[in-house]
């Protein structure tokens, strides 16, 4: 679930008045107006309690953010059990963020013994729910090929349903599968479509293939302009494949 912050004070008074008097989502929101300091001066000592308080109540968003906490060692000390009989709370309510990385946790053998089984089928049902995150790391776990048999056309279907939720890199892994024929009919079209997407959320790659997509003509008619724009783009962001390219550009004139 989304809420929107960056509250006005007076709106942040309501929400505590609503807290204090018991409201398990209005105590889970106070934390995170204490996490974040919207609306309020940031105190990760506040924060804490809010969410320990609506987790009390068994709100699964409040059940995962202290998992969280106490996984990474936000304002706590690291306990990856304490964080575990958070995460497995938060499961019972097929709170999908949960799964996910209570699935990560079995994947990794993160404070458990490693079960791949166990893990993927978290993944799976987080997935089911729609969750981005669980999405894209599903397409890289049969993309990669390294914690469960490679299946580049699973691969294909997992980057698909999370590049449709906006996820950049999952666009440009599916405009790169289009490009290369990798799990699917190669079509560099369809492919170039991806990279323009992913290249809107800044992802750096993405615009490298474009630049490689118009120097080549490949998917677009040929524009030296253009590529050199999404050359000069990449670059920018570090890429050192695009240095080259502006660098050899630069040597031409």
């Amino acid at each position: 679930m989304e809420y929107s912050f960056n509250k006005p004070r007076n709106e942040f008074e309501k929400l505590l008045k609503r807290a204090i008097k018991g409201e398990a989502k209005a105590q889970f929101l106070v934390g995170d107006c204490y996490y974040r300091g919207d609306g309020v001066e940031k105190d990760i000592a506040s924060a804490l309690n809010w969410y320990r308080k609506s987790a009390l109540q068994e709100y699964p968003e409040a059940l995962c953010m202290l998992g969280k906490c106490y996984d990474y060692g936000y304002g706590v000390r690291f306990n990856q059990r304490e964080a575990l009989k958070w995460y497995r709370k938060a499961v019972e309510y097929e709170y999908a963020p949960a799964q996910y990385e209570l699935g990560y946790c079995y994947l990794h053998g993160r404070g458990v013994k490693r079960n791949v089984e166990r893990g993927i089928k978290l993944m799976e049902m987080a997935a089911l729910q729609g969750l981005p995150d669980a999405l894209y790391f599903l397409g890289i776990t049969y993309f990669l090929g390294e914690i469960v048999p490679q299946d580049l056309k699973t691969a294909v279907l997992f980057f698909r349903k999370a590049a449709v939720k906006n996820v950049g890199n999952a666009q440009f892994l599916l405009g790169q599968c289009y490009y290369t024929g990798m799990g699917i009919v190669q079509n560099y079209k369809k492919a170039v479509i991806w990279f323009k997407k992913a290249a809107a959320r800044e992802v750096v790659n993405a615009k490298y293939y474009l630049g490689e997509a118009y120097e080549e003509g490949l998917g677009v008619e040929a524009d030296l302009n253009v590529a050199e724009k999404w050359y000069e783009e990449a670059a920018a962001q570090g890429c050192e494949e695009a240095k080259e390219k502006v660098k050899v550009k630069v040597l031409a004139y």
